[in-house]
């Protein structure tokens, strides 16, 4: 993630950044008690701690971060685990992969993305709080409203608004104070037990849908859609190889090269680009900057079965032999993008092959556009098959 989210954001922002940036790429980073950043802080470490005053935006991702001290403006953070005890004038916006806890002031709204996150006492926000995790628990004071979605949600603290929770658990524990309605979607009941006030009424709400419902398709309509979405990839595959034969080229031989390290480029950008794209979408970089990444995302999805499908066809091909003569761009693409779709639509095991060359092909192409060895020739030989005399690249693919 060091190396691809925040580097990714920071040069799509750099082009409309105003104010005067500090960027820090380092393993180790604090910020004591009593020093001042008067510039705008982008920093990439492994870990940080923020102790002193921040007079402008602070963007940080860390695997492990500390943010104390005084922060005059929005904080945005990304971490493995995160601790949150400072004084922030305005929002606070904060994801970890494991567990978010947070005491302090926060001015503005305050938004919390984690496994586990946890509101302590201490802690008090001025503004609108929206949690989302596995595990959450609300201990400290909000001033305004509250959203939830968790597998268990716990209040223990005050809210002065509305409180909308969406959990399979919830629990309010005595000393639970709402000033407003306490909305809740899940598969229990929730009665309000001693000890607990609500100010306005306690209602249970149908769960919202966060997808689309597809109604049930016959065999015959699942097959004629499967193949509308083949004939959809290779009309843009086909375009794509001719005109970036070189990008294509570097993708493919990163899959070939260094499959382990294209597995873990394309699982950081599954991961984390959404997340990015989101967090900028909502900062004064402003609401482009998230749809360009977003863009970005989806055209990394797509075009991931693309580059999986090349060196698949091409080992499958040459299975029968050295070829005679080139291989073409649309032989090879209707090969490959035949076998992808039908192992899509298997069942058991369609999901598994449907992430493997998401994750694949995503993480080449991530190797492709951060730069790396030229492209070679793209032949797939079959293990154990000696290499035929000169092998004949595929045409429209080679650099």
């Amino acid at each position: 993630m060091k190396c691809f989210a925040l580097p990714l954001l920071l040069a799509c922002a750099l082009p409309l950044a105003a104010p005067a940036l500090e960027w820090h790429a380092t393993n180790d980073f604090a910020l004591k008690p009593g020093q001042t950043l008067t510039n705008e802080l982008w920093l990439s470490a492994e870990t940080a701690k923020i102790s002193g005053v921040a007079e402008r935006g602070v963007f940080v991702q860390a695997q492990t971060l500390e943010l104390a001290g005084a922060y005059r403006r929005d904080v945005w953070a990304l971490a493995d685990t995160l601790e949150y005890s400072g004084r922030a004038e305005q929002a606070v916006r904060v994801a970890a992969k494991r567990s978010v806890q947070l005491s302090g002031d926060i001015g503005g709204t305050l938004l919390a993305f984690g496994d586990t996150v946890q509101l302590q006492k201490s802690l008090r926000v001025a503004d609108d709080v929206v949690l989302l995790g596995q595990d959450i628990i609300v201990e400290g004071t909000l001033s305004n409203q509250l959203w939830a979605l968790g597998n268990k949600v716990t209040l223990a603290g005050e809210i002065g608004g509305s409180v909308r929770i969406v959990a399979e658990e919830i629990t309010l524990l005595p000393g639970t104070k709402i000033a407003g309605d306490l909305r809740y979607s899940s598969t229990k009941d929730l009665v309000k037990p001693e000890g607990v006030t609500i100010g306005g009424q306690l209602l249970r709400v149908a769960k919202p849908n966060f997808g689309l419902g597809l109604p049930a398709l016959s065999l015959a309509q699942l097959v004629t859609l499967q193949f509308a979405m083949f004939l959809a990839a290779l009309l843009v595959g086909l375009p794509f190889v001719s005109v970036f034969p070189l990008f294509t080229s570097r993708a493919v031989t990163a899959l070939r090269t260094q499959s382990n390290k294209c597995l873990l480029a394309g699982g950081i950008a599954l991961a984390a680009l959404p997340m990015v794209a989101v967090m900028a979408a909502l900062t004064w970089i402003g609401l482009p900057l998230g749809l360009l990444l977003l863009g970005i995302y989806g055209a990394l999805l797509y075009l991931a079965k693309i580059i999986v499908a090349i060196p698949l066809a091409a080992w499958l091909l040459t299975l029968r032999g050295p070829a005679g003569r080139p291989l073409g761009a649309l032989p090879v693409l209707v090969v490959g993008l035949f076998l992808l779709y039908i192992g899509a639509a298997l069942p058991f095991v369609g999901f598994a092959v449907w992430l493997a060359t998401v994750l694949y092909g995503m993480g080449a192409l991530v190797l492709a556009l951060l730069g790396g060895q030229k492209g070679l020739p793209l032949v797939m030989l079959a293990p154990d098959r000696p290499p035929p005399p000169a092998p004949p690249p595929l045409a429209g693919f080679g650099p």
